[in-house]
């Protein structure tokens, strides 16, 4: 695929010739034998099922997909210069991408890139506060996302232990998260995009603000940490929410709300939340799209560019949009969660994580929800090790293992 900027005649209402630049992205001749028929779908509402504040970048990337014009295009490249490039590597063995993952996922005709949510920084000491795995099809344009919970327990590469799959962030940043992720769930994944979360403080206050229902448990919770935010992020403090009920909660508030732990089943409950909010971000984005309120949509680009991190090129982030504007535009969301092959459980110093006891069939359900039914996975001589390994902590500490809703002893 390249990307082309043309001129085009048209004549103006006084019949005077004039030309007009459009960007046009043309395909090599390699893409268009393999080319295939557009599938269309009637499109489903999903933002009721988005677990994390993540999702921001697949809205930002559709709401500049629908953007064209020459003026337009320099305006979004200026915009995407401001994000951060980080190298992680490209050959397979660097990133842990096996030779059946390799072989196996070209023939699915999808790009799978990672999208981390970055937590804020604390003296040093910083891990991946959402994980998920995107997945586009090159054809039809249709997006898939994962979530993968960060307490899942499991090995790392170049470590002997076992550890939270969001460590990987803490000893080794985006590149040792990738490789994680390909190693225990047999990906090919070699893009990122990572968001730190001040980012999403950023865009809510950028919105002018978004309205949240906040119940008197969720004020009293957000008060507790506000002060923490302030001090972090430095600047003009936000104040307490005063009394329950509908707010129009500035960046910091919004971004307090969606990071509350304590309140009901902990990490399940935190992402509704987090579901709530990027309802009422979508809702502005949208609106200002409709209107074609550029002003607004730029402004929300720049705020956001600094706090996010890719080895994604311009050409390739070009590249997708118009895939996805192209293509049908539906968009489904999974959790990568489930109570068959994952489970709840207490290691060293009382530390509850998820325990996939059946690694494989995690990475089986992952491949499933991404690549449909009709797809066959076998897991690699790589995965399998790391199943083993996990099997093995369980079987050596004799590790108790708890049902995730009722909490009951397996």
């Amino acid at each position: 695929m390249k990307i082309v900027l043309r001129k085009r005649p048209y004549r103006d209402e006084k019949g005077r010739l004039k030309y007009r630049t459009q960007i046009v992205l043309r395909k090599t001749e390699k893409a268009l034998k393999e080319r295939g028929r557009t599938v269309r779908r009637k499109k489903r509402s999903f933002i009721r099922r988005l677990g994390t504040a993540l999702v921001l970048i697949v809205i930002a990337a559709l709401v500049l997909a629908g953007f064209t014009g020459a003026r337009v295009y320099k305006r979004v490249e200026a915009a995407l210069d401001n994000l951060q490039r980080v190298d992680i590597g490209t050959s397979r063995e660097e990133l842990f991408i096996s030779d059946e993952a390799y072989d196996s996922l070209k023939g699915t005709n999808t790009i799978n890139i990672a999208l981390f949510g970055k937590d804020i920084e604390d003296d040093g000491y910083q891990r991946s506060d959402s994980i998920l795995i995107v997945s586009i099809n090159k054809s039809t344009g249709d997006m898939k996302l994962v979530s993968v919970q960060r307490d899942t327990y499991v090995p790392l590469p170049y470590h002997e232990d076992l550890y939270k799959i969001n460590s990987g962030y803490f000893f080794g940043a985006d590149a040792l998260e990738v490789k994680t992720l390909n190693m225990n769930l047999d990906m090919n994944i070699a893009k990122f995009v990572t968001v730190d979360m001040q980012a999403l403080s950023e865009l809510v206050d950028a919105l002018g603000g978004v309205e949240l229902n906040i119940s008197e448990e969720e004020r009293v919770e957000l008060n507790r940490y506000l002060d923490d935010i302030n001090y972090r992020l430095g600047g003009t403090f936000s104040p307490y929410i005063e009394f329950p009920g509908v707010h129009l909660c500035d960046g910091r508030q919004a971004l307090t709300y969606a990071r509350i732990r304590s309140l009901g089943n902990s990490d399940f409950d935190r992402t509704a939340r987090q579901r709530v909010l990027m309802n009422a971000i979508f809702k502005k984005l949208m609106g200002a799209l409709s209107s074609r309120n550029f002003r607004l949509l730029f402004r929300v680009m720049d705020a956001m560019g600094p706090h996010i991190t890719t080895n994604l090129t311009n050409a390739e982030i070009f590249e997708i949009m118009w895939k996805v504007m192209k293509g049908t535009k539906n968009l489904t969301a999974y959790s990568l969660c489930d109570e068959e092959y994952i489970k709840l459980a207490y290691v060293e110093d009382d530390m509850q994580v998820l325990m996939p006891d059946t690694l494989t069939d995690m990475a089986a359900d992952l491949h499933r929800k991404l690549f449909g039914d009709s797809y066959v996975y076998y897991p690699s001589a790589q995965q399998r090790a790391a199943s083993e390994a996990v099997e093995d902590y369980i079987y050596y500490y004799g590790v108790d293992l708890y049902d995730i809703d009722t909490g009951s002893t397996i």
